[in-house]
């Protein structure tokens, strides 16, 4: 991906993936450089501002993510990613009437998916991380077997649920 966005310095996606790359290496430091980088090429562009506040989450960087959660959520309202992650910002600072109003616009079928799993990882609401989970694996979407190993999905690949989830993927059921 590093290839990539240095052949085509300019593109904002593919710093951006870069960055989600970084992130799921734990290089956040890196990650929080490219995801910078992404939006200063396209300061309007709904995935930079996504990377951007991922890697800040990682790094510890509350106020700078939930800045960029809002950006990324304003950009792209119906991305059920930003979504996911602005509504666990708001449960985890207490904020339940803003995270309830916010789940309540995207609905049980907001896509992709991956945004109701994140919500409920980063709530410890592991049951329902894993029954939305399974839901990814039903309807094939291919980041189910992209985020299996990431560290963000640790808790789950711990949880009683992890086996069948890793069966229906065809993954080994020992926690990666």
């Amino acid at each position: 991906m590093r290839r990539a966005a240095e052949q085509d310095p300019l593109n904002a996606t593919w710093q951006a993936i870069w960055a989600a790359h970084l992130i799921d290496a734990q290089h956040v430091d890196e990650a929080l450089d490219i995801a910078r980088r992404s939006i200063d090429i396209d300061p309007t562009y709904f995935l930079a501002h996504n990377m951007l506040r991922e890697a800040s989450w990682a790094a510890g960087l509350r106020d700078e993510a939930v800045a960029a959660f809002e950006r990324a959520h304003a950009l792209a309202p119906w991305f059920g990613v930003t979504s996911g992650w602005l509504a666990a910002a708001h449960r985890l600072a207490g904020r339940e009437e803003k995270a309830d109003a916010l789940l309540a616009t995207v609905g049980p079928t907001s896509k992709p998916l991956w945004g109701r799993v994140l919500y409920h990882l980063l709530t410890s609401e592991l049951d329902a991380a894993a029954e939305w989970y399974e839901q990814m694996i039903e309807e094939r979407d291919p980041f189910a077997l992209l985020y299996a190993r990431t560290p963000i999905l640790g808790p789950l690949r711990e949880h009683r649920r992890w086996p069948h989830l890793a069966a229906l993927m065809k993954l080994p059921a020992i926690a990666p």
